[in-house]
């Protein structure tokens, strides 16, 4: 959705939690987040002691207990409670800002569900065909039933021979991109990426029927920033 020029997203709190876990494993741990995270989703009253011996810290829990936690497994510890913790969603809107580094706040979606809309910043997002999202990051596990059957309707068996579909009652019930025909093995980079002679840039030779992972890249600037993707620059 766009307001204003700004592209914006809704996601319901079941979904804003789900994303804030999704944040919090797919990147190194996010050691500053996670403690200025600690007072607003553990408590105030919670105390962390840090030990950058151990990469990690103490925290104090319940009854004087105290329990040590890596920093990876302080983003696990942190993404259990608040789900367990059902904030109201102001909380929840200022948790998801400063997690994924943009304006955030309480709202209803177009269909009167309540929930927190997003400013993604991608209105200003230039890809500068580097290809370096699709030589770098992990894919395989991210193509959909959605993105099979629009390959089937446009007679696409070029790109069907590089999915790995797994099969449930005869039905499709998982896909995997991009796996050498013939093997199970992954592709090392994307297979539809080319080089543009005498040019330091890459194209998609199947773009305009690229999987969906690869349509909503980066998503958000943090994500772009996180992995290396100049197009916010």
């Amino acid at each position: 959705m766009k307001t204003r020029g700004k592209h914006r997203i809704f996601l319901t709190p079941g979904e804003a939690i789900a994303a804030i876990h999704s944040d919090f494993m797919q990147y190194e741990p996010q050691k500053p987040l996670f403690l200025n995270l600690i007072p607003l989703i553990l408590g105030k009253e919670t105390v962390a002691v840090k030990e950058d011996r151990k990469n990690g810290l103490w925290l104090k829990l319940s009854r004087g207990r105290r329990k040590f936690f890596t920093y990876a497994q302080l983003g696990e510890h942190l993404a259990s409670a608040l789900k367990n913790a059902h904030p109201p969603v102001e909380v929840l809107a200022r948790i998801c800002s400063m997690v994924f580094r943009a304006p955030a706040c309480p709202g209803r979606s177009a269909e009167g569900k309540d929930g927190i809309w997003i400013e993604t910043e991608v209105e200003v997002f230039r890809c500068r065909q580097c290809g370096r999202c699709c030589r770098t990051l992990s894919f395989h596990t991210e193509c959909t039933v959605s993105d099979y059957e629009r390959w089937h309707a446009a007679g696409r068996s070029d790109i069907l021979e590089w999915v790995g579909v797994v099969r449930r009652e005869g039905k499709i019930a998982s896909c995997q991109i991009w796996v050498v025909p013939g093997t199970r093995q992954y592709a090392e980079g994307c297979p539809w990426l080319r080089k543009v002679p005498d040019r330091n840039v890459h194209e998609c030779t199947i773009h305009d029927l690229r999987p969906g992972i690869c349509r909503q890249y980066p998503g958000t600037r943090k994500h772009a920033e996180m992995t290396g993707c100049q197009g916010f620059d």
